[in-house]
């Protein structure tokens, strides 16, 4: 696993060039989040995708013009506040918490101020990952939806944690 901080400016752009692919897998997924929510009448959440697609598109176009930092703030919150968000009208069983192991991976790999940044986020992540499982897993959502879509959704959602890792 390589560090950004050991990395020359052109392996930086590099590694953004892969991010950007991922800005835009995360545009599409929230997309297709929002019809899901709508569908299903979790209303808070398909509007909520709506600026998860905006903040998207912000970061898609802060990578056009080099401003790494801000793409990142961005999808530290975007991400974290989506994770708890849709936990708590879903429920854990939908899977959507399994995006905070992204998260995990960006704080790992992603140039930071210093190797303690590295830790401390990642370790933070992991920690929030547990919290949200053991406040949720007995919890019922503010929105029933049927177990065979939960667990179409929550595989759909693992599968969605995997693909985005493959570029780091």
């Amino acid at each position: 696993m390589k560090n950004l901080n050991t990395l020359s400016i052109d392996k930086t752009e590099k590694f953004w060039k892969y991010g950007v692919f991922g800005l835009w897998m995360a545009l599409l997924a929230h997309a297709m989040f929002s019809v899901f929510f709508y569908i299903y009448g979790v209303y808070e959440m398909a509007v909520f995708n709506i600026f998860s697609i905006l903040a998207f598109a912000i970061c898609i176009y802060l990578a056009k013009v080099k401003k790494y930092g801000n793409i990142l703030n961005i999808s530290y919150i975007e991400v974290t506040l989506h994770t708890v968000l849709a936990t708590y009208f879903v429920g854990i069983n939908s899977g959507f918490y399994y995006y905070l192991f992204v998260l995990v991976i960006v704080s790992l790999i992603v140039k930071q101020k210093s190797i303690n940044a590295h830790i401390v986020k990642s370790l933070l992540y992991v920690g929030m990952f547990f919290v949200l499982e053991l406040v949720f897993l007995n919890a019922l959502p503010v929105y029933v939806i049927d177990s065979e879509t939960l667990f179409t959704i929550r595989v759909l959602n693992l599968f969605g944690l995997l693909l985005f890792s493959v570029p780091f």
